[in-house]
């Protein structure tokens, strides 16, 4: 993948924002206007999903690229790493927001906090808006428990197989559930085991990365000017629930076509050297795809549509966001980050795995895994 940052994914992730943005900045104050709002705020779990499949590719970059480097990965690291990653705004925003409960300003359902501590929003049994959006961020987490395990007890062949059986099992819970037990489907319809598929496909993507970097078949079909259709489709098969006409497909087998398109625009993106690739990777889109984590944990405070306050009305609740979330990337993000190289470095160090020509290697690591959205 080069000596940097994966080209293009930050701006993908850029991409991904603006559309978790747009769909609840919708329903704000100045900005509700029936039924366009309706519309647009019905399309912010695409960008979700977007986030899900990047961070599944990433996620197993990295570990294929710590076991060719030591011959097996080191789950420690791995969630040493995530936790610097992952825990700081992550907890920072989960005490604003306990702050805010204490003062009296909002009210959390009961136990709502411990969800969100513990990562597992998506289980909680009554959600509230000020930690509503956590439930993605518990799907991810979720993941990153199971997954390295998976990689570190199997082969490759058995952890593709894997990813194909959670890319079949997911659209297969979903369908069965929301046709036979609906009281089932929608207790589950935020689980990993309903959306693993996401993550999985990412995954495989990963796994498969060598075998369609030397496919003639892969790069016509990348160059075919026909590929624009693909990125469309992605669109169209997740619209197949949002306009409610058909949800049986879409859960079935709508949302599975649009994820494969959504990995094979990403692949697309990353190699081919063109107009989007370059677009994607403008100075602008770099610097809010990289902002894109804390953009999303701290957004849901300002694009409050409940909310009367000056803050929760367009425009000005999109301008704190941004603020905020930039705030929240150099004071706390970025500073973490850096440490966690250094803790990573002396932790290689003294493990006694460290040499001259891995010091490159491990630095290239951060930077990718600073790109893993959560």
């Amino acid at each position: 993948m080069g000596n940097q940052r994966i080209k293009s994914l930050d701006g993908l992730r850029a991409i991904s924002i603006f559309i978790v943005l747009a769909a609840h900045v919708a329903e704000t104050v100045h900005l509700r206007h029936d039924p366009y709002t309706h519309f647009v705020s019905n399309v912010g779990s695409f960008g979700v999903k977007v986030f899900f499949v990047i961070s599944g590719f990433l996620i197993t970059t990295l570990l294929l690229a710590e076991e060719r480097r030591n011959g097996r990965i080191s789950l420690g690291m791995f969630y040493l790493r995530r936790a610097f990653r992952i825990l700081p705004v992550a907890y920072l925003f989960i005490g604003v927001v306990a702050a805010l409960a204490l003062m009296g300003v909002i009210v959390l359902p009961k136990h709502n906090l411990l969800y969100a501590v513990l990562f597992a929003m998506n289980m909680a049994p009554e959600g509230t808006w000020w930690t509503g959006h956590l439930w993605s961020l518990a799907i991810e987490e979720q993941f990153y428990l199971v997954w390295p395990l998976v990689f570190l007890l199997t082969s490759r062949r058995t952890r593709v197989a894997a990813c194909v059986g959670m890319a079949i099992l997911a659209p297969a819970l979903r369908i069965s559930t929301l046709l036979y037990a609906p009281h089932v489907f929608d207790r589950m319809h935020q689980s990993l085991l309903f959306l693993g598929d996401s993550l999985a496909i990412g995954c495989l993507l990963a796994l498969t990365a060598e075998r369609l970097e030397g496919s003639d078949r892969v790069r016509r079909m990348m160059g075919s000017r026909a590929f624009v259709v693909v990125p469309i489709l992605a669109v169209l098969m997740y619209g197949t629930l949002n306009s409610r006409l058909w949800p049986e497909f879409h859960f079935a087998l709508g949302d599975s076509i649009s994820l494969l398109c959504i990995a094979a625009t990403m692949w697309r993106v990353i190699h081919w050297q063109d107009a989007a690739h370059r677009w994607l990777n403008t100075r602008l889109l770099v610097v809010i795809g990289t902002l894109s984590y804390s953009l999303y944990i701290w957004q849901q405070i300002f694009l409050n549509a409940e909310s009367d306050y000056w803050i929760n009305a367009f425009p000005q609740n999109l301008v704190l966001a941004f603020l905020t979330a930039a705030a929240s990337y150099y004071l706390v993000e970025s500073p973490i980050l850096r440490w966690r190289t250094s803790v990573v470095t002396w932790i290689r160090a003294r493990q006694g795995r460290r040499t001259a020509s891995e010091a490159g290697v491990a630095r290239t690591e951060q930077d990718v895994a600073n790109q893993v959205s959560a």
